[in-house]
C-alpha cells in the first residue's frame, strides 16, 4: 500500500499535469475510445483493486479509475498508458 504522501504527490502531480495541459489548449478529457483503451489496461492488471463496490482503484497510487482514466492529462504510474 503506498504511503499517504505518494499517494499525495501523485494526486499533486496529476492536477499540474491537468493544468498544463489546460493552458497548452490540450483537451480537459479524453476521447471515449482513450478511456475504453485505458480501461482495458488497467482491467488486466494485478495491482487493480476494489475497495468500494464498483469503484475500481489503481493498488499502486490509489486514484479512483473512472475520474483518473477519463483525465486526458493522466498517466499509469507503472507506464502502462
Amino acid at each position: 500500500m503506498p504511503s499517504f504522501m505518494k499517494v499525495a504527490r501523485t494526486a499533486l502531480g496529476t492536477a499540474a499535469d491537468v493544468v498544463k495541459g489546460q493552458l497548452a489548449g490540450n483537451p480537459l478529457i479524453a476521447s471515449d475510445a482513450k478511456y475504453e483503451a485505458r480501461m482495458a489496461i488497467c482491467n488486466g492488471c494485478p495491482k487493480k483493486i476494489e475497495v468500494i463496490k464498483n469503484a475500481p482503484q489503481c493498488g499502486e497510487c490509489k486514484c479512483f479509475l473512472g475520474a483518473k482514466l477519463k483525465l486526458e492529462a493522466s498517466t499509469c504510474p507503472d507506464g502502462k498508458w
